[in-house]
């Protein structure tokens, strides 16, 4: 539209289409994009900007006739989004900035206040400003809604965002007449309304709009977002002061429990084990509840190339019968557990659904909880399961790096790693009271594999408000494979990202197994677990008859006997809870 020049500054446009540079396969094909498109802007994350020579440059490969857009993609104040645009100009990237500070790493909704913030101070500067924004009328106009709701001394004075905003009447008439301006121009090429401005009415179902389709979103794009992250750049930025600073706030953001998981942190381990302890028994008191595992099949289509029970294994397979389940429920009953999780190999052909309908009425007949840990499921199935008295689940994603998933997955339905990951929603969506999730410590780098754990269970608790979401840290065992684990994580830096997860998520429950030693497990009591496993074996069957010890997926460490567990338990000050629920009607 060679007639209709949008001018941003000096420069007018006659494209609106703007175009990024974070998802090309490669930097050569963004000139041919751009020709194509006819964008005549392009953004750019300051992070991918090398002018020391030792990688590609990707301000090479952008015509010169285009316009940058640095953004300023990692700040959280203004401050920092002010030092960011500042670089970017002397780095030669012009005047042009787009502005984002977010702080709200769920909906990656923008900071209004301190994108505010930032805009007054580089426009001062000579940049040219283009904020992420939402539409939000009460901080542009300091009026509630976009209509001129509001008693007339209110209209100085409004909240947006928990923080307090007052605008001189100079800047607020010119900020109403802008907001009026450009909304409804905005709004009306859109076809969205046909007025000179816009209804606070809009905006608000517009927001709630947003807000939804993100709601809707798989955990997924999240795992996009920091696919490109320089985890090991960001360590090195963190220091004892940035620990401690976290340590003193409430709520903790995606960027913070990253720094709580840095090597630095380390040094901080006593104190986050102190606030640990502190939100455990806020919210859980001094108690550990108990469950019992039982495998019912060790069959399995795939091929994993950590897991004793994979298919090119050459161990005891078996399924066990209905009567053998009943005769295992009963002796499992007898040590008074009342939580059971039963586990199979992935094998459907072996364990179909009507076998496991089966056992779960079974269990259901011993047991207060059924929960179960089987291959992934389409949400209808877990539905079904649900109402046969089934009433959570566990599934660990192994590793969320989908580099190494793919290495170690070889064959079989598990290779897809989409399906398995978004199985917990599906188990979730299906009614399921408990969602328990992890990664298999030793598979890939197990800081960024606690971290993703990490923002997947908050990513459930606050999508699916009915559903109880813990965490498990499974750490390698032997599994009578060759696989040699990488990145092994010792005593130390395993309390640290147990801590570490109790404080991003403070009402989450937090499993330890027997796969830790006596030991251990003791020590753990008053660090953030809130759940533990007992007398379990990882064999087929094993508590109405002996297990054999060529049926094991891996081997485990903690051999006590449920009384064993309890005195424990009791010895270290908590309580140990065999029942926390029960279905009424």
């Amino acid at each position: 539209m060679t007639d209709d020049i949008l001018q941003l500054g000096p420069k007018g446009f006659t494209n609106r289409l703007f175009t990024g540079t974070g998802k090309f396969a490669a930097n050569a094909l963004i000139a041919p994009m751009l020709a194509a498109s006819g964008s005549q802007m392009i953004t750019v994350a300051l992070r991918r900007i090398d002018s020391s020579g030792r990688s590609e440059n990707i301000l090479d490969f952008i015509p010169p006739e285009v316009t940058l857009l640095p953004n300023t993609s990692g700040a959280r104040t203004a401050e920092e989004a002010v030092r960011i645009a500042r670089i970017a100009r002397t780095a030669g990237c012009g005047d042009f900035i787009k502005i984002e500070v977010i702080t709200d790493m769920k909906y990656l909704m923008p900071d209004a206040i301190e994108t505010l913030k930032a805009t007054e101070i580089l426009a001062g500067d000579g940049f040219v400003v283009l904020p992420y924004i939402l539409p939000d009328l009460t901080l542009a106009a300091g009026a509630g809604g976009g209509g001129g709701a509001g008693q007339p001394r209110d209209r100085h004075r409004r909240r947006s965002g928990g923080h307090g905003l007052r605008l001189r009447p100079r800047r607020q008439g010119r900020a109403q007449r802008l907001a009026r301006r450009t909304g409804g121009d905005i709004e009306y090429r859109q076809g969205l309304v046909a007025t000179d401005r816009l209804s606070g009415i809009a905006v608000a179902h517009r927001t709630a709009a947003i807000i939804g389709g993100l709601q809707d979103m798989s955990f997924y794009s999240f795992i996009e977002r920091f696919r490109d992250f320089d985890f090991t750049g960001f360590f090195t930025t963190i220091d004892e002061a940035a620990v401690r600073r976290v340590l003193a706030r409430d709520r903790l953001d995606e960027l913070d429990l990253l720094t709580l998981l840095s090597p630095a942190a380390s040094v901080c381990l006593e104190a986050m084990a102190q606030k640990a302890h502190r939100l455990t028994v806020q919210h859980f008191g001094h108690t550990i509840q108990l469950f019992i595992p039982l495998y019912v099949s060790n069959f399995c289509a795939n091929h994993c190339a950590y897991c004793g029970f994979n298919r090119t294994t050459a161990i005891h397979r078996r399924t066990l019968s209905l009567a053998e389940i009943e005769a295992e429920a009963r002796a499992i009953a007898a040590t008074g557990m009342q939580h059971i999780l039963f586990l199979t190999g992935e094998a459907p052909a072996a364990t179909p659904m009507d076998y496991l309908l089966a056992v779960a009425a079974c269990l259901k007949r011993h047991f207060a909880s059924v929960s179960l840990e089987i291959y992934p499921l389409e949400e209808e199935a877990y539905r079904r399961l649900r109402q046969q008295g089934v009433d959570g689940m566990t599934l660990f994603q192994e590793t969320y790096d989908e580099e190494v998933y793919r290495r170690v997955h070889l064959a079989g339905r598990k290779t897809d790693f989409r399906w398995r990951l978004d199985a917990p929603e599906r188990g979730a969506r299906a009614g399921f009271r408990a969602v328990n999730i992890g990664a298999l410590l030793g598979l890939a780098e197990p800081r960024r594999d606690i971290f993703f754990t990490a923002l997947h269970g908050r990513w459930l608790a606050d999508t699916f408000l009915d559903t109880e979401v813990s965490f498990s840290l499974p750490r390698f065992n032997r599994t009578g494979t060759a696989f040699e684990p990488t990145g092994l994580v010792d005593d130390r830096t395993f309390v640290q990202f147990l801590t570490a997860l109790r404080l991003f998520l403070p009402r989450a429950g937090i499993t330890i197994s027997t796969r830790e030693s006596a030991r251990f497990r003791n020590q753990l009591l008053h660090l953030g677990a809130t759940r533990y496993s007992a007398y379990s074996k990882t064999g087929v069957g094993g508590y109405a008859a002996a297990e054999d010890p060529d049926s094991r997926q891996f081997e485990i460490t903690d051999t006590r006997t449920v009384d064993e567990v309890i005195a424990a338990i009791v010895a270290g000050g908590c309580q140990p809870v065999f029942k926390d629920w029960d279905t009424i009607g």
